[in-house]
């Protein structure tokens, strides 16, 4: 749903949720006490549950960014969600690595200006390798002629 608000919409099968590691147990209770089953384990992060109707992604982190985005997110909600702000959407999708991911950041980078684009380099900056940076600019400059060519 995330990417949905910072680019063009597209259809997903789920909803993927952030969540602190020490919350982790918390979450599982939840999702178990209001019908939901564990469905099994996901490649980056924690559980999928299902209701056997819907799917929830559930990822997990006690990364230090990951503290400062849950709190950004419940800050900043939209249609009465939170949602996580673009700078840290796209540092999750840098680093899960999966092409679908690379391709959301690309389409959600390339609808920002020049400035816009800095900031989001400046603040993820203590975690970017100097690859991750080179990376970051050329899905940035992929989005730019996507945006350019839908004109």
């Amino acid at each position: 749903m995330a990417v949905s608000y910072y680019a063009r919409p597209r259809q997903t099968d789920d909803l993927d949720i952030v969540v602190l590691i020490q919350d982790m147990e918390k979450w599982d209770a939840f999702f178990r006490d209001n019908g939901w089953s564990r469905n099994g384990s996901l490649s980056i992060g924690e559980w999928t549950y299902t209701n056997g109707e819907l799917e929830i992604d559930v990822l997990a982190s006690d990364a230090d960014w990951a503290v400062q985005a849950i709190a950004e997110a419940q800050d900043d909600l939209r249609d009465d969600l939170p949602i996580i702000p673009l700078v840290w959407l796209v540092w999750m999708k840098l680093d899960a690595g999966r092409t679908g991911d690379q391709t959301d950041v690309s389409r959600m980078l390339g609808r920002l200006t020049s400035e816009e684009f800095k900031a989001i380099v400046m603040t993820l900056s203590p975690w970017l390798s100097i690859e991750d940076r080179e990376d970051l600019e050329s899905l940035y400059q992929l989005g730019r002629w996507e945006m350019n060519s839908e004109t």
